[in-house]
């Protein structure tokens, strides 16, 4: 539509539209027939402004059910507004006389609902075979609570553990709303305490196998975990600004949860800094780990997933299992591990013994 500007139009020509379309109606349905009625007007553009601008300003607007009724309009010659919007009159004419159809559509059938997370049920039907179909009813333990053009529907903003009913029907362009479905029912998934959530593993050095630093969470509980409202942060106070993680954002249970630095906007000092996994009141830390040098593409993250030891990877594994892919070394002595690996990959034929210094130093791949 390119720069309309307005919200008004849009939401009664796209419902389902992200910024607008919840103020559309409910009840009613808008179709634009300009083009329809006027197939061979060139139509209207902002073109005689400096700056000039592409959008339509030619829309015909009426109530779905007129469009059967509809026989022709005329667009005024009413002179143009050098302004922000322009104005022409127009004549609609509608034919009264029509044979009111009072046939009701069939019954919508094969309705299915399931649950998607904690806060969600998506719902789906089979689409009527009737050619005068203008939308679908949708509705909630007994009431309506939308109206869309697609066979399908994602119900959001809804209760964990908690079981709800639908049914839809079908409305024609007469008006005439058919029998509802047979119902469906889902039960939105539970959802647990999120604290035994941890830091899992990070990158604060990217350089060729990746190319933006990363946290991952870890939800080691048998339940999924909301974690709305938590903060990651580099050092508390001070460092780069700390990021909330939005609303409604769910670990499942045993999964993980990935955060680029790209959507949270924190930055790791390779010299040294702090990762900080703080409760939505702003000042308890549920988790922490502090690291003092870092070295490319290699990770820090616990040896097993949720386990008390930290240990360097030289092949991270975000949003993915660490268990037993890691290396107790110092991260120095994982950097030359790393350069000996790809020196012995790239001559096959030679064979490199690693004797580390430390007694504690053991490569475990």
């Amino acid at each position: 539509l390119g720069n309309l500007g307005y919200g008004p139009m849009t939401m009664m020509l796209y419902p389902d539209d992200p910024t607008y379309g919840q103020y559309a109606s409910l009840v009613h349905n808008f179709t634009d027939v300009f083009r329809t009625l006027n197939p061979t007007v060139p139509g209207h553009t902002y073109g005689h402004q400096n700056p000039s601008y592409s959008s339509r300003i030619d829309f015909l607007l009426v109530n779905s059910f007129f469009t059967s009724r509809l026989i022709n309009s005329t667009c005024g010659d009413t002179p143009t507004a050098n302004t922000g919007s322009d104005h022409y009159s127009v004549d609609v004419f509608i034919r009264w006389n029509q044979t009111t159809d009072s046939d009701p559509p069939t019954q919508v059938v094969g309705l299915n609902a399931t649950a998607v997370g904690p806060y969600q049920i998506d719902i789906a039907w089979n689409s009527s075979t009737e050619p005068d179909i203008s939308h679908y009813i949708v509705y909630r333990d007994g009431v309506a609570v939308a109206q869309v053009f697609a066979t399908y529907f994602n119900d959001t903003g809804l209760s964990s553990n908690t079981t709800y009913t639908y049914e839809a029907s079908a409305k024609d362009y007469s008006g005439n709303e058919g029998p509802k479905s047979e119902p469906a029912n889902a039960t939105t998934n539970e959802v647990g305490s999120p604290d035994s959530v941890v830091l899992n593993e990070f990158l604060p050095d990217p350089n060729t196998l990746f190319t933006e630093e990363w946290i991952e969470l870890y939800n080691p509980a048998g339940i999924d975990a909301d974690i709305s409202g938590f903060i990651l942060d580099d050092l508390i106070g001070s460092g780069m600004p700390p990021y909330t993680i939005p609303v409604d954002t769910i670990i499942s249970a045993g999964g993980f949860l990935l955060f680029n630095e790209s959507t949270t906007g924190v930055i790791l000092n390779n010299g040294g800094d702090t990762v900080n996994l703080i409760k939505p009141d702003g000042t308890t830390v549920q988790d922490s780990y502090t690291y003092t040098t870092s070295s490319d593409d290699i990770s820090y993250g616990r040896e097993i997933d949720g386990g008390p030891t930290w240990i360097t990877f030289i092949s991270p594994t975000p949003g993915a299992s660490n268990d037993g892919l890691g290396l107790h070394l110092p991260i120095s002595w994982a950097c030359h591990y790393l350069q000996m690996r790809q020196m012995i990959q790239k001559w096959a034929l030679m064979t490199i013994e690693i004797n580390p210094l430390d007694d504690d130093a053991i490569i475990a791949e």
